[in-house]
């Protein structure tokens, strides 16, 4: 399962935001999505499934009792804490939490990214400041 891309949508006045087709292509059908808040105030979007592994690859590092394991133990408790599932309805929507979006700062616009195994949710003036799609490829290798 990999997302690539970056598409500019709505959030409505329920709080809910459509998935670009090709997103909701590669969910599996009748999936259950995972929001985390994620990195530099955006949410990501897990497949259940892939959330659990992912979190059952963090687990594994945090068998040894060291300082760097209750660390990574902390991380998947704020995951979980910060974390809501949802389903996408008949319309290619789903949900918003008022609190992720609150704790995230989105509101009516938002760019939806693709960014390999996972889809992020940005505020759109946020991603517009943090990701210059105008940037040329070079530039990041400087």
């Amino acid at each position: 399962m990999r997302f690539y891309g970056s598409h500019e949508h709505t959030v409505d006045t329920k709080g809910r935001v459509s998935l670009p087709a090709k997103f909701r292509e590669i969910f599996p059908a009748d999936s259950t999505l995972v929001l985390v808040k994620g990195l530099n105030d955006m949410l990501w979007i897990f497949d259940a499934d892939q959330y659990e592994d992912w979190v059952a690859s963090l687990q594994e590092k945090n068998e040894d009792g060291s300082v760097a394991a209750r660390r990574v133990d902390k991380l998947i408790q704020f995951l979980n804490a910060s974390s809501d599932t949802v389903k996408i309805d008949g319309a290619g929507r789903i949900m918003l939490p008022q609190k992720l979006r609150d704790a995230v700062g989105l509101d009516r616009d938002v760019t939806i990214l693709g960014n390999g195994d996972h889809v992020e949710v940005w505020p759109r003036q946020k991603f517009d400041e943090e990701i210059d799609l105008g940037m040329s490829l070079s530039s990041f290798l400087e």
